[in-house]
């Protein structure tokens, strides 16, 4: 008995020495700047002279600026106002080390007496550890400084004159435009480069901004907007000002207005593109009422022509817990019937989730998924080929849901479709069919 007991006192006592990779893992990490910028500095090597410098700034910023940090379920990467989360899985696992992947990638982990090193597709990155009350002390200093931002710093009596100075219709400047944005497209290899210059300078000739007292009302092909804004603070040249919950700082002059995102990384959907953003530049020219008016008509005919999109979106927080939910559903353009008691006709949902991982599901109003045959639907996409995705059931044993395992696959799909069929399995109906129209995805896809 008091061998046992010693044992177990022993146990107790070192067990913490003995912890396993994943444990070695959990806690918060920066990066060591002089390893990175190794790395850095070999991948823009291969850009051109010209942009080299301009892209090693950007992303020295992000890194040297950015906590990760890892739980025992997802990784999570601080840089300034923007939490990006990944859901991480283990792959291996040894004495000294552990295999992970999130994002798509799979990265391995080797632990070393003050923090680890990273062995991702860019290079080995080494990141110091912090303690848990150094790393949280980190990220709430980021979010402190990003929130001052918003405080304004000017008296009523100038911001009403830059109101009046910015009164008027602005068209983009295509060309000063695109050369401001050149950093959107230095990443890009050559052969791809022309494309998406077009496809930008398209995107922005149709787009004309009008400046009235207290609101900005934006047209363009893709949507027409219209946000009240703030005057936050000038300096010299600079106005930031602020409108759609985004800062921008404008440089305005007789004919024209040039400005930049400064809260990017409330526009772009990661940090790297974020920082881009802020280093890129719009311009605007002033033109007259009269050729405004006769260029909103043909924007508004543009935007009519193209078909609408019928998916729907939302947001929501849990504050406590620090987790955000998105989601975009779309219901079928046709009713099936069932017999009693879910008569009356039942419509098909599918919805797509990011919430510390991505989910697709498929949603009857009325009725239920055949849980013992329902193991896999069936899938059009467009005049594609008919594709078979396996399903499973929801952990609470509800039989109104199921949810379609390849979310990568098929999300990828839908952003490229414009009409989608599903067959589906019921319960004593056989199968039924759903018709969708899925044009105008935005975002969503797993990288």
């Amino acid at each position: 008995m008091r061998r046992l007991f010693f044992i177990i006192i022993m146990i107790s006592i070192f067990s913490p020495i003995f912890a396993g990779p994943k444990e070695d893992l959990i806690g918060y990490y920066v990066f060591d700047m002089d390893a990175t910028k190794k790395i850095i500095k070999k991948t823009t090597s291969k850009l051109p002279k010209n942009q080299r410098q301009n892209i090693f700034d950007l992303y020295v910023k992000t890194y040297s600026t950015a906590v990760i940090r890892y739980t025992e379920s997802e990784r999570i990467k601080v840089v300034g106002a923007t939490v990006d989360r990944s859901p991480y899985d283990i792959l291996k696992e040894t004495k000294k080390s552990i295999t992970i992947k999130y994002g798509g990638i799979t990265y391995k982990v080797s632990f070393k007496p003050k923090g680890l090193t990273l062995k991702a597709p860019q290079g080995k990155f080494t990141l110091i550890r912090l303690s848990d009350k150094e790393g949280q002390a980190k990220i709430d200093s980021m979010k402190v400084a990003s929130n001052s931002k918003g405080i304004v710093t000017i008296s009523s009596e100038d911001a009403k004159k830059i109101r009046t100075s910015l009164l008027g219709y602005y068209q983009a400047d295509i060309k000063e435009t695109v050369k401001g944005c050149e950093i959107l497209f230095a990443m890009l290899p050559a052969k791809d480069k022309q494309e998406a210059i077009s496809k930008f300078e398209k995107s922005i000739k149709n787009s004309i901004m009008v400046f009235t007292e207290k609101k900005i009302h934006s047209y363009s092909d893709l949507k027409i907007e219209h946000w009240p804004y703030e005057v936050i603070k000038k300096e010299g040249e600079t106005v930031t000002i602020k409108y759609g919950g985004v800062f921008f700082d404008f440089v305005i002059s007789d004919k024209k207005v040039i400005f930049n995102v400064q809260d990017a990384a409330k526009v772009m959907k990661s940090q790297a593109n974020s920082n881009m953003a802020s280093k890129m530049k719009f311009t605007f020219l002033k033109i007259s009422e009269e050729d405004a008016l006769k260029r909103i008509p043909v924007i508004n005919k543009i935007r009519a022509a193209k078909p609408k999109s019928l998916w729907t979106y939302s947001n929501s927080e849990d504050k406590m817990r620090n987790i955000k939910t998105m989601t975009a559903s779309n219901v079928s353009l046709n009713k099936v019937k069932f017999k009693f008691p879910y008569n009356g006709g039942s419509q098909a949902t599918v919805i797509l989730r990011i919430k510390e991982g991505f989910a697709a599901m498929l949603i009857i109003s009325k009725g239920q998924f055949n849980s013992s045959l329902n193991k896999f639907i069936y899938v059009k996409f467009d005049n594609g080929p008919i594709e078979k995705y396996s399903v499973t059931g929801p952990r609470s044993g509800g039989s109104d849901i199921v949810f379609i395992t390849a979310y990568k696959s098929f999300a990828s799909k839908m952003l490229k479709a414009k009409k989608m069929i599903i067959e589906a399995t019921f319960y004593s109906e056989g199968t039924r069919q759903f018709e969708f129209n899925v044009i105008g995805l935005n975002g969503f896809q797993k990288r």
